[in-house]
């Protein structure tokens, strides 16, 4: 008989903490608070493509700690490569005009052609209770994979922020610069604007 109850105790036991688990992830704030460093590697000029390539350390944070739920701290670190410039694919007939021995070629706009993040490379640290994990366990989700998708995003607005990206007049200066070289092969003269 005393054998019974102990199973019928920890059995009681079990249920109603799987109830208090389950009951604290529906109560667990939601609350994502991402902060980013960045450190710039090395940016290099692809001139062929108009590109300039920036290469970039990108680190998010979240600390989601609650005193309900207990400690749940993240930091992912990877590399994130940054292509910004002008597409020259872009370039219709409409953007070329001639007069007399000159030829005018008007440049769309220096855009963000590509962001690629280094997934090999990708470091993750994290501090997290068990309370945690079981919640994550139980509702099915991984916050640490939920938040690869902020380096990119993090990546642009750290690069934005820091005028990592050249302007429209660095563009047409670099351009310009390698006009020569066509005006030659043309027989006119070639300016970019």
């Amino acid at each position: 008989m005393k054998r019974y109850s102990l199973i019928v105790s920890i059995a009681l036991i079990i249920a109603v903490l799987v109830i208090i688990i389950l009951i604290l992830s529906m109560i667990k704030p939601e609350i994502k608070e991402v902060t980013s460093t960045l450190e710039v590697l090395h940016s290099d000029q692809l001139s062929f493509l108009v590109t300039d390539r920036v290469v970039t350390q990108v680190v998010v944070t979240i600390d989601n700690t609650h005193w309900l739920t207990g400690v749940d701290k993240a930091l992912l670190y990877t590399v994130v490569t940054i292509y910004y410039g002008v597409d020259l694919e872009k370039i219709t007939q409409e953007n070329i005009s001639e007069n007399n021995d000159t030829v005018w070629v008007t440049i769309p706009e220096p855009e963000l052609l590509d962001i690629s993040v280094d997934l090999e490379g990708i470091q993750i640290f994290e501090s997290r209770s068990g309370l945690i994990r079981l919640i994550d366990v139980v509702k099915g989700e991984n916050k640490v994979l939920s938040l690869l998708a902020d380096f990119q995003l993090a990546a642009r607005e750290l690069a934005e922020q820091q005028d990592l990206f050249p302007s429209r007049e660095k563009m047409l200066i670099k351009l310009n610069s390698f006009a020569p070289l066509f005006s030659e092969k043309i027989g006119k003269t070639l300016i970019f604007q």
